[in-house]
């Protein structure tokens, strides 16, 4: 969790200094890492594992994604985490106030399997 929150931080401070047209989800490279990143806190497990702490930086990092423009995947992987760890307020501030609808979800499946992209 600790390496994800770095990592998103190091996205946010190069999202405000430069110009990223299309978000964070622009370069492959940043979004795969980001996207690998939520899938290992997604397997450590829940939110007995993460722990207050865990949710709390959860919920840090869905606002600094979401606020980044970042990629719908992205965002909804950060939805199953949270979802997962019993972080609602996470879950919430990943999609930013849009509906969770079965044209922009995404299955935990597809988390699972696309980040071997």
């Amino acid at each position: 969790m600790a390496r994800l929150a770095s990592y998103v931080a190091s996205l946010a401070a190069a999202g405000t200094g430069a110009s990223w047209s299309g978000g964070v989800s622009s370069r492959s490279d940043a979004f795969l890492a980001c996207y690998r990143l939520l899938l290992a806190v997604w397997a450590r497990g829940g939110g007995d594992v993460l722990g207050e702490a865990g949710k709390a930086q959860m919920l840090g990092i869905a606002r600094s994604l979401h606020s980044l423009g970042a990629h719908h995947l992205l965002r909804h992987a950060v939805w199953h985490v949270a979802t997962d760890a019993g972080a609602p307020d996470a879950a919430a501030a990943a999609l930013g106030g849009e509906p969770l609808d079965a044209h922009r979800a995404q299955p935990a499946l597809l988390f699972l399997l696309s980040s071997s992209v």
